[in-house]
């Protein structure tokens, strides 16, 4: 008896009544079945992928610094390689209230706008909120540097390295991590840190370069903000938000801050 094939409306009608055949029911179940298998090759592969990019990213971050500060040290002294990493820690100390939980949220409203227009709307009243925050901070930072009694060396330092407060407000890592792109983040940062680290290389040989050592050493953040600004705003073209968007993002996001 040969067989001849039904349309699929028809099979799942008789799949329902059951009446079909074994023939019949492997007919309606071998296009699922490959679609099905295809989506989990996909997803296995991808999570290959941002396994294997997160680890040399581990490993890149952990050994980086290490051969950076024995470089360093050598060529410009111990003096000056704290006077430079005290200047950079200084400044760090503020980038979490720049940050101020905003990444954390609207990652999680990322994920729920599916519009171009209001992911980009998003992107924007992150920014404009986060360069809020770094004025005032870098307001503060000089309101402070005013008041205490470091020596004006190390003031001109402060200031130097305050305006790279303003970059951090450029960093656009949680769109990335939203659309599951973390191996292009771990890309970002391999060649960001490759670049300052080639320029360190090449640039700081002595102890009048403290000041330069540290302006480079926190570019390689910057570096990646601007890499992910790009990106993100390539994807989704930025949007000026109203007010009270900009308010409610600010309210939100203050849990996450705390």
């Amino acid at each position: 008896m040969q067989f001849s094939p039904k349309p699929s409306s028809l099979l799942l009608l008789e799949f329902r009544c059951g009446s079909l055949s074994i023939q019949q029911k492997r007919l309606l179940y071998y296009p699922i079945s490959c679609y099905a298998q295809q989506i989990v090759q996909d997803l296995l592969k991808r999570m290959r992928l941002a396994v294997i990019a997160n680890l040399v990213t581990e490993v890149i971050n952990k050994i980086y610094p290490i051969i950076l500060i024995q470089i360093v040290h050598e060529r410009i002294g111990m003096d000056k390689f704290g006077f430079a990493q005290f200047g950079i820690t200084l400044v760090e100390l503020s980038v979490p209230f720049i940050i101020f939980g905003y990444d954390v949220y609207s990652a999680i409203l990322f994920n729920k706008e599916t519009s171009i227009k209001s992911r980009g709307e998003l992107i924007a009243s992150n920014l404009l909120l986060r360069l809020a925050n770094s004025a005032l901070i870098f307001l503060g930072v000089l309101l402070w540097l005013s008041q205490t009694s470091l020596d004006n060396h190390t003031k001109s330092l402060v200031f130097i390295l305050c305006f790279t407060l303003f970059t951090n407000a450029l960093d656009s890592s949680w769109v990335l991590n939203g659309l599951q792109k973390t191996t292009l983040l771990s890309l970002f940062i391999f060649f960001s840190k490759l670049s300052t680290f080639t320029i360190i290389l090449f640039s700081v040989h002595a102890s009048d370069d403290a000041i330069l050592y540290a302006v480079l050493s926190s570019s390689t953040g910057a570096l990646v903000n601007i890499a992910t600004l790009v990106y993100a705003l390539k994807r989704f073209p930025a949007r000026l938000p109203s007010r009270q968007t900009l308010a409610r993002l600010f309210r939100t996001s203050i849990p996450f801050a705390i």
